[in-house]
């Protein structure tokens, strides 16, 4: 009874000072906007969980194999009726390029039906590796390999976040990445003239079979999108919820709007806040 006319009377203060509150809730809803338009430069996207069994054994590949998940590149250099003199010549291109970028060395290597494979391994986490995309696609074209395409797991942080952001910034749905999209690589020349993908329909089939699952549209790209649309739609579901029980109540005969409101705060109210709480918590 104490918790139930306390909650009645915060109510009724609120329902008094209204004004206040509105205004209150506007300069709040003004510095969200501006802080959201700066969230995104301060998140972390990283595939590693600390503290897990993949976590440890991809310490153990950097360590003992210099092999790094989450910042290696694959180069692919399409080449048509090339000898081997002239295969290994592009090999030792790809390894210049690679000197370009700090820790970077090439680790693996393989020509197969007119493409060229290249591993690119750094010592750089996912976000790190990202911002070496552009000094390595430079490097390629100082090379002389304008044609090579560069794809990975920092290749797609690189193309796909700005994407991303513009669709959080515009707050417009993530509906334009297809289901597709998340069994194709994304392909970028070091020319940086288009963007296209390998699908599994290609008469290239066995361009998608050469690539390892790493390789593939990383969900953890877009988990912040799908993050922010599940909060708006919450938002949306206990707003309606709200307004409906609002509704109901004052439509009842000799029932004040404020008792309404204080009605549908002591039922539609609580429950939103025990669902949300956890949400918030997370």
């Amino acid at each position: 009874m104490y918790a139930t006319s306390v909650l009645e009377r915060w109510i009724r203060l609120v329902i008094k000072r209204r004004v206040i509150v509105i205004a209150i809730w506007v300069v709040i809803t003004i510095l969200g906007v501006f802080s959201t338009s700066h969230l995104t430069d301060l998140l972390t996207t990283s595939l590693t969980v600390p503290g897990t069994s993949s976590a440890q054994a991809n310490a153990i590949l950097i360590r003992n194999f210099h092999e790094n998940v989450e910042g290696t590149f694959t180069v692919v250099v399409p080449f048509t009726n090339a000898t081997s003199p002239e295969i290994t010549a592009l090999e030792a291109k790809i390894s210049t390029a690679a000197t370009k970028i700090p820790t970077g060395t090439v680790s693996e290597e393989r020509a197969v039906g007119g493409l060229l494979y290249a591993n690119v391994n750094t010592s750089f986490n996912l976000g790190q590796a990202a911002n070496a995309t552009g000094a390595l696609r430079s490097a390629l074209r100082e090379t002389g390999l304008s044609n090579a395409l560069v794809t990975g797991p920092p290749a797609l942080q690189h193309d796909i976040t700005p994407v991303l952001k513009g669709d959080l910034r515009r707050g417009g749905p993530s509906h334009s990445f297809s289901p597709s999209c998340c069994s194709s690589p994304s392909w970028e020349s070091a020319g940086g003239a288009h963007t296209f993908s390998r699908r599994r329909g290609d008469d290239r089939r066995h361009t998608q079979c050469r690539l390892s699952p790493r390789h593939h549209f990383l969900m953890v790209l877009y988990v912040p999108n799908v993050v922010e649309l599940i909060g708006l739609a919450l938002a949306i579901d206990y707003s309606l919820f709200i307004v409906h029980r609002f509704r109901t109540e004052v439509s009842r005969d000799n029932v004040k709007v404020d008792d309404a409101i204080v009605t549908t705060m002591h039922t539609a109210g609580k429950a939103v806040m025990f669902s949300g709480s956890p949400w918030r918590s997370d």
